[in-house]
């Protein structure tokens, strides 16, 4: 897991008190039925697997909600989705670099250097890399997953600063910040 993904309820029954805006979730707790701003997706993009395994990455921002990333990324293909996850900041779509598209939305700790997650996959979908950057800000992030793994598609998986990453039961990466699972 990265940062530990959860599903919430329309009424935050399932998620400790946190109460975030209802455009951040498509999906229910049950991760089967939908939230009430379906299939709205706001400023994050989806980035997951089709029946099939292939990667693809899907936005539907229709609202005025947020001033950010106002993209349709294959939208029409958001039922496709068989596993995924979501987040902000949205780094790269087909190669291009999107952060001066939403840095509108930005906060002062995303220019700030820190370490950084990342799901993205390359141009031909046969690799995926869902890491670390050490000690970078968001803003660069987008180039460097471009330069050095050659990402088509990319997604920064924390908008913040609280990296956190397991692989195979050991902990990989974890903020100093603060504690994000046990």
């Amino acid at each position: 897991w990265i940062n530990g993904t959860f599903f919430c309820p329309a009424d935050y029954s399932y998620c400790g008190g946190v109460t975030h805006s209802n455009f951040e979730r498509i999906y229910l707790w049950d991760g089967a039925s939908y939230s009430k701003s379906w299939p709205e997706t706001s400023v994050r993009m989806i980035f997951g697997f089709d029946i099939e395994w292939e990667p693809f990455m899907a936005q539907n921002n229709y609202t005025d909600h947020d001033a950010g990333l106002k993209m349709n990324t294959n939208s029409d293909k958001i039922d496709q989705f068989e596993f995924w996850m979501s987040n902000y900041t949205v780094l790269l779509v087909e190669w291009q670099n999107v952060i001066d598209i939403n840095s509108v939305q930005f906060s002062s700790n995303m220019y700030s250097s820190a370490n950084r997650n990342f799901i993205c996959s390359t141009k031909d979908g046969s690799t995926i890399y869902m890491w670390v950057v050490w000690w970078i800000s968001i803003p660069k992030l987008a180039d460097y997953v471009q330069k050095n793994f050659g990402c088509y598609n990319a997604l920064a998986l924390d908008a913040g600063a609280s990296e956190a990453m397991v692989y195979d039961w050991n902990v990989l990466a974890r903020s100093s910040r603060r504690k994000i699972t046990d």
